[in-house]
């Protein structure tokens, strides 16, 4: 990792969930180049047409009621109406996965459409980080409930703590080794918990009342998705 002063100007938050998402990326894997970008599109008659170049997944945050990518609607999931069309939905931040591209032109169309409302996500880096974080955590293993999470922490050192990419929201509760645990937090949202030396099983539960949280209810695969864990040792950003 980035020394403490670098990490913590690089994950600092933004009003722009796409400059966080790249911050957060620059973090972990090293590199400046962005996670995210946003596509260089055309407006024909209220819809956006743009080419997707090597293999990218597309994301929508704005304003508009409905979608149609490529002339089929997008589905807007919610935690009771899992068809939903209606956008938005109290889900992921109103974040919406509108599919996977590859080397293709694409055409959305809704209502107040702009380029700056999509973002295209790079697989290749996501997977090549994906392996990086796999590689460095080896003695890491997760298993994932409906609303639980269970994360196994193979010869933890001294002062190392378990960084979770998932939002640290009321509603979590976290147990160390049988004992309750106080989960603070990374980059201001991300979920961070102090580690015993030697193993360590962390066990988290969501209970807020007729909502799941947006991690465990969508398929997506922006970065706070991601299923690689990451042990660390405390520094400045945390």
């Amino acid at each position: 990792l980035p020394a403490p002063a670098s990490g913590a100007e690089k994950t600092a938050l933004t009003n722009d969930w796409v400059e966080n998402q790249n911050r957060l990326y620059a973090l972990l894997s090293g590199e400046e180049a962005p996670l995210l970008t946003i596509p260089e599109a055309e407006n024909r008659d209220g819809s956006l047409t743009f080419q997707v170049s090597g293999s990218q997944y597309l994301y929508y945050k704005g304003s508009s009621s409905w979608l149609r990518v490529n002339g089929e609607a997008i589905a807007v999931p919610s935690a009771d109406r899992p068809v939903n069309t209606v956008y938005p939905a109290m889900l992921n931040n109103n974040v919406l996965y509108l599919g996977y591209f590859e080397n293709e032109t694409v055409t959305v169309e809704g209502e107040y459409l702009r380029a700056l409302d999509l973002s295209l996500l790079d697989a290749r880096r996501l997977l090549a980080l994906g392996d990086k974080l796999e590689a460095e955590n080896t003695g890491v293993s997760v298993t994932a409930g409906n609303a639980s999470l269970t994360v196994t922490i193979a010869d933890a050192a001294q002062e190392q703590c378990l960084f979770l990419p998932v939002a640290a929201l009321d509603g979590w509760s976290c147990t160390g080794n049988g004992k309750k645990a106080a989960a603070g937090k990374a980059a201001d949202i991300l979920m961070a918990i102090p580690l015993e030396a030697g193993d360590n099983v962390v066990e988290l539960r969501f209970t807020a009342p007729g909502l799941l949280p947006g991690w465990l209810a969508a398929g997506g695969t922006a970065l706070v998705l991601l299923a690689s864990v990451l042990l660390r040792r405390r520094l400045g950003w945390l």
